[in-house]
């Protein structure tokens, strides 16, 4: 519920510069907010529960073979397979914050950019566990556990960003990232420029 949230202040500042409650985010659209995280986290886990019994087999069978590199193997695979999941899944929040989009409407969309853009919203997700994966557990070693009370909480907020951006720019729409800077997509910039013609 605190990623919905997250990604819906995120939302509404990238469209409006305008500045909303965290708090509010939830209440605001409860229900929606609710049944996100009932279906986020229910696929989640059965992805996840797939996704260790697969590579716990991986590294029974394969440790009385390559020994302490079956365990760094079977870490790889259980990225790898987690960031399919969030490839399918990394358009589910931006789609749902729409106004007029319900969630399983939204979840559909989800899998089908998830499908469409599939190569390279991969490669980013690959890239950004292993990054998150890694600050994290060093933030944990390092501060004995106190530190991912921090790090966890900027790691989903970077992720809702993350999501959002990659939406918006699959559906080539306009985004604020401050007063002064709006991010146009190539599309709708030369229609800019031909519409500046048109008037001169």
């Amino acid at each position: 519920m605190g990623i919905y949230a997250a990604g819906s202040v995120t939302k509404t500042y990238m469209t409006s510069l305008a500045k909303e409650k965290y708090l509010g985010a939830i209440l605001h659209n409860f229900g929606k907010c609710v049944l996100y995280a009932i279906i986020t986290l229910l696929f989640n886990a059965i992805w996840a529960g797939v996704l260790i019994f697969g590579c716990w087999a991986f590294f029974s069978f394969t440790s009385g073979y390559i020994y302490i590199y079956s365990l760094t193997f079977a870490i790889l695979l259980f990225i790898l397979g987690m960031a399919i999941f969030f490839t399918f899944f990394s358009n589910f929040l931006p789609s749902i914050l729409r106004k007029k989009r319900g969630v399983f409407s939204a979840l559909k969309e989800s899998f089908v950019l998830g499908a469409k853009h599939f190569g390279t919203l991969y490669m980013q997700y690959v890239s950004v566990t292993i990054i998150m994966l890694y600050l994290n557990v060093s933030v944990a070693v390092f501060t004995l556990g106190a530190g991912v009370f921090l790090s966890i909480p900027v790691s989903c907020v970077f992720i809702s960003c993350l999501k959002l951006v990659n939406y918006y720019n699959i559906k080539k729409k306009k985004y604020y990232i401050d007063y002064d800077n709006i991010v146009v997509p190539l599309e709708l910039r030369s229609e800019d420029e031909k519409l500046l013609n048109i008037d001169n």
